[in-house]
Order: structure tokens, then C-alpha cells, then sequence
């Protein structure tokens, strides 16, 4: 968050599990599910009724909480960052890519669902959502 002017009113924030951030002079304000046009406008607003004049905010994301994970036949398995737009391929590339051991054409995601996971086959350029789990499966010789 930048307050042009008053660097002391902005500053790196982190989004709660709540959905909000903590403002150092406005306290709570809701974060979540908004772009950062909405959210700047949003401070701007708050920030012009009675503690700056004609204030000019902007807000810029430095980065995702969520992950994605892969696991299986790649170099380096584990959790790396969720990315708007993040492929399958990135992912693999993120992850070291595939070993000579894998099964690359049985490549699936197991993706959250609200009763646990489900399945779902993929192709290379298909994207990844947050909390995704890409699965490299051993070839059978």
C-alpha cells in the first residue's frame, strides 16, 4: 500500500485468515475478494474522511498466499507459490521438472473439493488453482 506523501500510512500488509488488513491508522479493513483498484478506492475513501486531504493511494500485490504442490516423479517435490495463471508445465519447471522415471502422459491434479478431492486428468497448458496437487505418477516398465 502506498499514501503518496505519508509513507507511514502504508506499507506492506498481509490479508487474515479474516480477510482483512490491519491499517496502521484505519485498523481493520476488508481485503479479501476485491481487486486492488477496489481496495485502494476503499482506503482512499476512508482515509479522506477526516485524516488526509484528497489522498492519493495505490495498492499492489507482492504475493499469493496460497500454493500449489508437486509430488511424484519430479526433482524437487514440495509446495511452491500459487501464480495467477501458473500451467501445468510451469509448475513441473518450478518443481525441477519430470524424472526419466516418470509418467508424464498420466499427469493428474487432485483439486479440493468441499467433501475432499477429485481427480482430474490435465494437459500441459492447463491452469492450476490455488491449493492444487500435481501428481508426476511413475512409469510402469
Amino acid at each position: 500500500i502506498t499514501v503518496v506523501g505519508h509513507p507511514d500510512a502504508g506499507g506492506q500488509q498481509r490479508v487474515s485468515d479474516q480477510g482483512t488488513i490491519v491499517h496502521p491508522w484505519l485498523g481493520d479493513v476488508p481485503a479479501a475478494g476485491r481487486t486492488e483498484s477496489e481496495l485502494a478506492e476503499d482506503l482512499r475513501r476512508r482515509l479522506a474522511d477526516g485524516y488526509l486531504k484528497e489522498p492519493l493511494v495505490t495498492v499492489a500485490l507482492a504475493a499469493y498466499g496460497e500454493s500449489v504442490y508437486v509430488m511424484g516423479e519430479v526433482a524437487r517435490p514440495g509446495a511452491y507459490p500459487f501464480q495467477p495463471n501458473l500451467t501445468v508445465v510451469q509448475a513441473l519447471a518450478l518443481a525441477g521438472g519430470a524424472t526419466p522415471r516418470a509418467a508424464e502422459a498420466k499427469t493428474r491434479v487432485l483439486r479440493p473439493t468441499a467433501t475432499g478431492a477429485e481427480v482430474v486428468p490435465v494437459q500441459p497448458m492447463d491452469k492450476l488453482r490455488p491449493d492444487d496437487v500435481l501428481v508426476v505418477p511413475e512409469r510402469v516398465f
